[in-house]
C-alpha cells in the first residue's frame, strides 16, 4: 500500500464524525493531513512535478471521502479538458521553463580568421534572448551601466552591433537588487538599438549554462553568457590588454570599438507543463443563497527541491518540505471542509473549497480560477485564504483584508472573542498570495498568516515545528467567520479600498516602489498586463485601467514580469516617472510618483 493510500485511510479514521455534531477541527485531522503534504512522497510539491500531482491526488481523494461534489474533470493532466463534473481537478498549462533549440551559435572573424565557439562550454543562450541570427560589429561597453553614476555606453554608438560586457566582482560595482544586475545591461544595450549582448561570466573558472528553470521572457535582443576567457581573447583581439583594461574599469568606462564581426544565432523556446487546481462544492441549503458562494481556499504548492525562490544558503538540491508554506493552510481546507460537510445543518450559501497549484510561482492557479470559474466570479461573496498559519509567535495573527467589506473588521473582533489572538489587521486586499487574485476582482478577503521565520522558503520548514495546537484555533476561527458569512441574510458589500494600508504576508521581493498594480505573471503579451488596480493607488490616480499592458517605465522598456521588476527596482518611493501603457493598440504615457510597495 502506498504512503498515498495509508494517509487517506489515516485522515479517514481521525475525523469521524458524532451523529448530531460536525467532525471536530483537531489537531490530529489537520496533523495527519499536514503530515502527508510536507512528506517525502509529495517531495516539496513544486508546480509541475510528480509530488504536486500526488499532493494533489491526495487533496481530491479527500474531498471524494468528505462528499463534496465534484465540479471540475477527473482529467488531472489535461488543460482541455471540460469542467463536467466528472472530478475535482480544474488544469491548466503553465510555463514551467525554456528548451535550447536547434539554433545556437556563436562565430566571429578576428583580424580575417573566421572562429566558431562551442555551446555549452564557451556560451549558452540566455532565457531572455529572442531567437534568430543576427550579425554585427562587436563593441566593448565596460560593465554595461548606464544611469547617473556611470555611462559605460559614453561615446559609444551601438546601433545595430553586438555589445559585449563584463560582470563586475568588485563589491562597489554592486547596486541595489543585485539579481537584476544582468536584467538591465540587456535592457540597456537593447533600448540603445544593439542587436545582441554577450555577457561575460564574473571568473575564469565560471562555465556558462543553461537555466531551464527559468521562463523564456523574449528582451528583443539576442542574449548570450560566455566565459571570460571569450571575452578576454576578443579584447585583446582589438589591441588591449585585458588585465589592464578590467582594472581600469574600477576607475571609471572605458567602451571602445574592438573591430571584429560576430554573427549570433539563438533559439530559446518555452516549456510548458500541465498542473490543476483542486475543488469540491459544498451546496447550499437555501434555494436562493445556495446560488451564492463563498471560497475557502489555500495553495498547495511549494518548491520542490529548491531553485528559483529557495532561501537555502548552499544552493543545493533538496526537499523543501514547506509544511508552514503551504500545506498548513492546506490542511486547514481539508479540515474545515470536513467540518461543515458533516454538520447536520449545511450552510444557507455554497462553499467552494479550493486547493491552489502555482501561487509560488505568482499566483497562477488562483489568477486562472477568476479568468475561468466555475460558478460566476459575481456571484463570490467572500474568500477566506490560509496561507502559513502554522508558526505561531507570542499568539499573534495577521488577518488582512479586513477593509475589503464593511462587515468583516467587527466580524472579525467578535469571533476573536472567543479565539483570544493577539491580532493585526490590514485593511488592503492586496498582498503575496491568492486571496490577492479574488480582491481584484472585487470579492471581500480574509487572509490569515502567522507570520515570517527563519524556515522560509528553506529545506528546515517542516512537520515537527508546526505548532498544532495553535493552527487548529485558526482554522477553528475561520471556521465561525465562513459560518456566519454563509448564513447571514445580505451577502457582504465590497469596498475598494482608498491607498495603501499596511503590510503582511508571507515575503516576496521586497521592491520598495510600487506602481499600485497587481500585475499578472501568467500573460505574454509583450509587456506586463495589469490585472488589477489598488484603490487610490499611483497608477488609478494616473488614468492606467485593469487590460491596460504596461510597456515602458522611465527610459526602461518592459517586456516581462522579470524587466516590470528590475525597472522599479531602480526607483525610489516618491520619484514622478512617466509610464506607458498600451491600450486598444495604442500607446498612452502617463506621469505618476511611485508609492511605497505594499505586496
Amino acid at each position: 500500500m502506498s504512503l498515498l493510500a495509508i494517509a487517506s485511510a489515516l485522515a479517514a479514521c481521525v475525523a469521524i464524525a458524532a451523529p448530531d455534531r460536525p467532525a471536530a477541527i483537531s489537531e490530529e485531522v489537520i496533523g495527519s493531513h499536514l503530515r502527508f503534504l510536507a512528506s517525502d512522497e509529495t517531495a516539496g510539491r513544486r508546480t509541475g512535478d510528480k509530488g504536486n500531482e500526488i499532493a494533489a491526488r491526495y487533496i481530491a481523494e479527500q474531498f471524494k471521502r468528505i462528499g463534496l461534489e465534484p465540479v471540475g474533470t477527473s482529467r488531472q493532466r489535461d488543460p482541455q479538458a471540460k469542467m463536467n463534473g466528472t472530478g475535482y481537478f480544474q488544469p491548466f498549462s503553465f510555463v514551467a521553463g525554456s528548451m535550447r533549440g536547434k539554433h545556437n551559435a556563436l562565430e566571429a572573424s578576428i583580424k580575417g580568421r573566421r572562429v566558431r565557439y562551442r555551446l555549452g562550454t564557451e556560451f549558452e543562450p540566455s532565457t531572455a534572448t529572442s531567437s534568430g541570427t543576427v550579425s554585427g560589429e562587436v563593441v566593448f561597453a565596460g560593465y554595461g551601466n548606464k544611469n547617473a553614476n556611470r555611462d559605460d555606453y559614453a561615446g559609444l554608438d551601438v546601433k545595430g552591433k553586438i555589445v559585449l560586457v563584463l560582470t563586475a566582482n568588485a563589491p562597489a560595482q554592486n547596486r541595489r537588487f543585485p539579481q537584476f544586475e544582468a536584467q538591465r545591461k540587456v535592457q540597456t544595450a537593447r533600448d540603445l538599438g544593439a542587436v545582441a549582448i554577450l555577457i561575460a561570466l564574473p571568473t575564469d573558472t565560471d562555465s556558462p549554462t543553461f537555466n531551464s528553470g527559468a521562463r523564456p521572457s523574449d528582451a528583443g535582443i539576442a542574449v548570450l553568457s560566455v566565459r571570460k576567457s571569450l571575452a578576454a581573447a576578443w579584447v585583446t583581439a582589438a589591441g588591449r590588454s585585458f588585465d589592464e583594461t578590467e582594472k581600469a574599469l574600477e576607475d571609471g568606462p572605458q567602451p571602445f570599438a574592438t573591430g571584429i564581426q560576430a554573427t549570433v544565432s539563438t533559439e530559446v523556446a518555452r516549456r510548458e507543463l500541465p498542473t490543476a487546481n483542486i475543488f469540491g462544492l459544498l451546496p447550499g441549503s437555501d434555494p436562493t443563497l445556495a446560488k451564492e458562494y463563498i471560497v475557502i481556499g489555500a495553495h498547495m504548492d511549494h518548491l520542490g527541491m529548491g531553485g528559483s525562490g529557495s532561501l537555502n544558503s548552499d544552493g543545493k538540491p533538496a526537499v523543501h518540505y514547506g509544511a508552514d508554506d503551504n500545506a498548513s493552510g492546506t490542511a486547514g481546507v481539508l479540515a474545515l471542509a470536513e467540518h461543515f460537510a458533516t454538520a447536520p445543518a449545511r450552510p444557507k450559501r455554497s462553499i467552494l473549497f479550493m486547493a491552489f497549484s502555482g501561487e509560488e510561482l505568482g499566483l497562477l492557479g488562483s489568477a486562472h480560477y477568476v479568468r475561468n470559474p466555475i460558478f460566476p466570479i459575481e456571484n463570490t461573496v467572500a474568500m477566506l485564504n490560509m496561507d502559513m498559519i502554522g508558526r505561531t509567535k507570542d499568539n499573534k495573527l495577521s488577518v488582512i483584508g479586513v477593509g475589503t467589506s464593511p462587515i468583516l473588521d467587527s466580524l472579525l473582533d467578535d469571533v476573536n472573542k472567543t479565539a483570544s489572538f493577539a491580532l493585526t489587521k490590514t485593511n488592503s486586499g492586496f498582498g503575496g498570495s491568492d486571496h490577492q487574485s479574488f480582491a481584484s476582482a472585487n470579492v471581500p478577503v480574509l487572509f490569515f498568516f502567522t507570520g515570517m521565520h527563519p524556515d522560509y522558503h528553506r529545506p528546515s520548514d517542516t512537520f515537527d515545528k508546526i505548532a498544532l495546537w495553535d493552527q487548529t484555533r485558526i482554522v477553528q476561527m475561520v471556521a465561525a467567520i465562513a459560518d456566519r458569512v454563509a448564513n447571514r441574510p445580505e451577502r457582504p458589500a465590497f469596498t475598494a479600498l482608498r491607498g495603501p494600508s499596511g503590510e503582511a504576508g508571507p515575503r516576496r521581493l521586497q521592491i520598495q516602489a510600487s506602481l499600485g498594480i497587481m500585475p499578472e505573471y501568467s500573460e505574454d503579451a509583450g509587456g506586463v498586463p495589469v490585472g488589477g488596480l489598488r484603490s487610490g493607488g499611483p497608477a488609478e490616480k494616473a488614468g492606467i485601467k485593469v487590460g491596460d499592458i504596461v510597456t515602458k517605465i522611465g527610459d526602461k522598456t518592459v517586456r516581462s514580469i522579470e524587466e516590470y521588476m528590475a525597472a522599479l527596482a531602480s526607483r525610489k518611493v516618491g520619484e514622478t516617472v512617466a509610464v506607458t501603457v498600451r491600450r486598444d493598440g495604442k500607446e498612452i504615457v502617463v506621469q505618476l510618483t511611485l508609492a511605497e510597495s505594499r505586496r
